[in-house]
């Protein structure tokens, strides 16, 4: 709130200095006249960059708890068609640069459904960025790696920012060549 109030002084400070310098100048004065107009032109159009920058068009804050499943919708190993894999995260960003950690939690396969108990679930470790777009949603490229039970596999996100608690988009897994939809959801969480 403090940045919004700074900002309407200044602008209006601006406002005040401009109308004056124009008032007190006459024809004799052009030199003066456009001198002091593009300074406070320029000043201005800083202002309003930054405004938008800090305001309208920042980065998102995605720190917290996620919770994401992934669907598998094309594989090279047949029993992991249609399965569903729920990972619960906790990631933060710094600026554009996104980290974090995770583990399986649940999985739907064509046999069974297996909750994962905490002694059972296999660890990720979570790095990223997110790419600003100004007129459609923010692009996320998520990329983790998964301490398996046979071996480490590799995993990468393509998604994008539906609001402040949904990301929608796909995924590829090295394991299996597994690909298909990611769905990410944020969850509540007490506060410390």
């Amino acid at each position: 709130m403090k940045k919004i109030i700074t900002s309407l002084i200044l602008i209006g400070i601006y406002s005040v200095l401009l109308y004056i310098s124009i008032k007190e100048l006459n024809n004799d004065n052009e030199l003066i006249l456009s001198m002091v107009g593009t300074v406070f032109g320029g000043l201005f159009l800083s202002l309003i960059y930054l405004v938008l920058y800090d305001f309208i068009y920042r980065i998102p804050d995605l720190s917290g708890k996620w919770e994401f499943t992934e669907i598998t919708t094309k594989t090279s190993f047949n029993p992991y068609n249609n399965m569903e894999v729920t990972y619960l995260t906790i990631i933060w960003n710094e600026g554009r640069n996104i980290f974090g950690s995770g583990e399986k939690i649940f999985e739907k396969n064509q046999k069974e459904e297996i909750e994962f108990k905490t002694e059972k679930r296999v660890n990720i470790e979570i790095e990223g960025h997110i790419k600003k777009r100004y007129f459609w949603d923010d692009e996320i490229v998520i990329h983790y790696i998964e301490d398996g039970r046979k071996r480490k596999s590799s995993t990468i996100h393509k998604l994008k920012l539906k609001s402040r608690s949904k990301i929608l988009g796909s995924f590829f897994k090295t394991a299996a060549n597994a690909s298909g939809s990611s769905n990410w959801i944020k969850k509540e969480y007490d506060q410390i």
